[in-house]
């Protein structure tokens, strides 16, 4: 009996060690992810690498948290303990490739406000669009546990799920808002999110899409020169090119 406790405990020991060394190179990985991204963007596009926000608190996200009435994904609070989105003032532009990264006060007046919008016009019952893949995303237009992070300034988002279907993952990366009639899965986590960015980066396809505005500074909208970075990634992901 006392072997088998004994090995029992072993067992557990080494279950435990396991899930800590997954947990931390998680962690890891999306501090690497991020860090990488804004070597990126200091170098192409230091006009967004300005505008970066320090550090969110811990007190900030757990009041996030306590707003939607979950956790939030372990690499959303890795990434917002990095930066706390960046300059609200307007700006034509944003540090993801053309999008905006909302603060946590952003985060949670665009939840309010989208949850009014539904609760006045119930755009849920009138929803046609598709869903790819299938199963994977609840069929709507809106839900009060699709987390906003990144905005094109037009009431459309990229931003965390926390709701999936049957066939979804917590914390998977997907588009809504204003125009997105079509929902798809961008990416199973931030982390990979961010990743996927730094591919395009390092391959080279991101700089084809940088242009100069008029005051000289690099800019670029999307993955093709003068897009849109969802029209963009949905391309690329349903090509099989992620």
């Amino acid at each position: 009996m006392r072997q088998v406790v004994k090995n029992g405990t072993l067992i557990l020991a080494i279950l435990i060690a396991a899930s800590c060394q997954v947990k931390n190179s998680n962690d890891q990985s999306m501090t690497n992810h991020w860090n990488t991204y804004k070597v990126y963007l200091r170098s192409t596009l230091p006009i967004y690498y300005e505008r970066l926000n320090a550090p969110a608190s811990h007190a900030e996200i757990q009041d996030l948290e306590l707003m939607i009435g979950g956790d939030l994904p372990q690499d959303f609070k890795l990434l917002y303990t990095e930066n706390n989105g960046e300059d609200e003032s307007w700006f034509n532009g944003g540090v993801l490739c053309g999008m905006r990264m909302l603060t946590i006060s952003q985060i949670k007046n665009e939840i309010k406000k989208q949850k009014e919008i539904e609760n006045s016009y119930n755009f849920n019952a009138k929803w046609s669009g598709e869903i790819w893949p299938e199963e994977t995303i609840r069929t709507g237009a809106y839900y009060e546990k699709w987390i906003p992070v990144f905005t094109d300034n037009n009431g459309n988002f990229i931003g965390i799920d926390l709701t999936p279907a049957s066939r979804g993952k917590y914390g998977q990366v997907i588009n809504f808002g204003t125009d997105e009639y079509d929902h798809f899965v961008i990416a199973e986590s931030l982390s990979e999110l961010i990743e996927l960015m730094n591919e395009q980066f390092s391959n080279g396809s991101a700089a084809k899409a940088i242009f100069k505005n008029d005051n000289g500074d690099n800019v670029m909208f999307g993955l093709v020169k003068e897009s849109h970075l969802t029209d963009d990634l949905r391309a690329l992901i349903k090509k099989g090119k992620k």
